[in-house]
């Protein structure tokens, strides 16, 4: 198992926060974090319960209320809570009920705070942390130090004298952990496939209704393309034949998906009226 560095920062939230969210995409390791925290810090102590479960989610979608309620009188770890975002204004009440800290640890592949039907975003009650995929310091096992040498007006170095062919194949097989674990390329990009379209077949319709699923893959695969670059959405939807308004809609999915990310601009004309 990789070493998550993120796993300091959710330990110091649980121990004064009474909900912490564990956001990220898929499969980048959050229920192993939530699994590792929970024997760390006593597995008896602790209820788990993941929303996958459909017969799970088909109980506290009848009765959030209910299920909230008659949860059982310890910690609750609660996995893939996106998929039923009604169940935040419960747990609301429980923990103005009962404000322990560390009370609920959540995970999400789906940012649930910006969901349209997010009842209540616990605002002074949850603290969030993002779970990304691999650092190349989680993968190599190893402390950062390159933001600290430059602070310290130090010259970064390495260890590895073939650094381009390192860097081209990190780039070819990404850092989700289970690609990574794969005896070729060839499995890796196997593996990627079948992500994408778990996405798009499941996660993507989860959030919302969508006109072109078929599109979102194509989509995925021309963002790619507008890396580093100024994004013209009017332009992007030319190309797969879309209006301005639904590749917005479909862009904010992606971001809810933590699939892209898009950067406001370093600086903004305050003057400007508007």
């Amino acid at each position: 198992m990789y070493p998550r560095y993120s796993e300091l920062h959710v330990k110091e939230a649980l121990s004064d926060t009474p909900v912490v969210f564990i956001m990220g995409p898929r499969q980048t390791g959050k229920t192993t974090l939530v699994k590792t925290l929970m024997d760390e810090m006593g597995a008896e102590q602790w209820t788990y319960i993941t929303l996958d479960d459909q017969a799970q989610f088909e109980i506290a979608q009848a009765d959030p209320v209910g299920f909230i309620r008659n949860l059982p009188a310890t910690r609750i770890a609660l996995d893939e809570v996106q998929r039923l975002p009604e169940l935040f204004v419960s747990i609301k009440q429980a923990v103005d009920e009962q404000r322990t800290p560390g009370r609920f640890l959540l995970t999400g592949s789906a940012n649930a705070l910006l969901l349209p039907r997010l009842s209540d975003s616990l605002a002074g009650r949850m603290e969030s942390v993002r779970l990304m995929t691999l650092s190349e310091c989680e993968i190599q096992g190893q402390q950062p130090t390159f933001l600290s040498k430059l602070l310290n007006r130090e010259a970064p170095s390495t260890q590895s004298i073939r650094v381009r062919e390192h860097i081209l194949n990190r780039l070819v097989t990404g850092c989700f952990p289970e690609p990574l674990q794969r005896a070729s390329e060839r499995r890796s990009q196997a593996w990627y496939q079948q992500y994408l379209s778990t996405l798009v077949q499941r996660d993507i319709r989860d959030l919302t209704h969508i006109d072109h699923p078929d599109l979102m893959g194509k989509l995925l695969k021309l963002t790619a393309f507008y890396a580093g670059k100024l994004v013209n959405l009017t332009e992007l939807g030319g190309k797969l034949g879309l209006d301005r308004l639904t590749i917005k809609k479909y862009m904010a999915l992606l971001e809810q998906l933590f699939l892209v990310e898009q950067l406001p601009a370093w600086h903004s004309n305050e003057d400007r009226k508007s």
